[in-house]
């Protein structure tokens, strides 16, 4: 696979993958795998791993500020982590097994399954 980079539309899609994630609380993967995979061409296994590196960042970051602003829940914060860090190795490891059209509707059935849920709460 050849890619050469985009330098605009890669600080803009980090500029909203950042906002997303301080705003939003959703790491940026939520809109960067799409947006990777959609807009910049990147093959979907290539755009899951580059959005989860990618979420290092926002993550710390935004966690951090949130963290200074007192919006932390720490009981929440050691058993969601632990879970995370297993599940992370699990999800990459399963996900590289499968193919791109399986990992492209698996991602987007947790993305409108979840929208879904978010909108029907929303709207009481």
């Amino acid at each position: 696979f050849r890619y050469r980079p985009r330098l605009k539309e890669g600080l803009l899609l980090g500029f909203l993958a950042g906002y997303a994630s301080g705003f939003l609380g959703i790491g940026g993967g939520a809109l960067m795998v799409p947006i990777l995979n959609l807009v910049v061409g990147l093959p979907i296994h290539l755009a899951v791993a580059t959005s989860m590196f990618i979420m290092i960042f926002s993550a710390t970051f935004g966690a951090a500020t949130h963290f200074l602003m007192g919006n932390l829940v720490p009981e929440y914060v050691v058993l969601l982590g632990a879970g995370v860090i297993l599940g992370a190795q699990t999800g990459a490891r399963i996900a590289k097994r499968l193919r791109a059209s399986k990992l492209r509707t698996a991602f987007a059935i947790v993305l409108m399954f979840t929208g879904l849920r978010m909108l029907l709460k929303a709207l009481g």
